[in-house]
């Protein structure tokens, strides 16, 4: 129960992010960057990976960007074992 609780807490802010992405026309780096984690985190990888593409469309240049590239494909296999299962 305490599991459900903390992945409920967690649920509340995607709609504000959500909203915000909208209010920016997804053009917030942050924005995806904050819906990667928080989709990450609820185990949604597929999102967490769609997410992540948006975030270097709008920041082609970021620091890091090959390690993002490999998180995207992680969450990718993370998303197809988790449909198998």
């Amino acid at each position: 129960m305490v599991g459900n609780v903390a992945t409920s807490d967690r649920q509340v802010g995607e709609p504000y992010l959500k909203q915000a992405d909208r209010l920016a026309d997804s053009k917030s780096a942050e924005v995806h960057w904050q819906l990667a984690l928080l989709f990450n985190q609820l185990k949604r990888y597929k999102e967490a990976a769609d997410e992540l593409e948006l975030f270097l469309k709008v920041e082609p240049d970021a620091k890091d960007t090959e390690l993002i590239k490999k998180l995207i494909k992680k969450f990718r296999q993370q998303s197809s074992e988790g449909v198998k299962q």
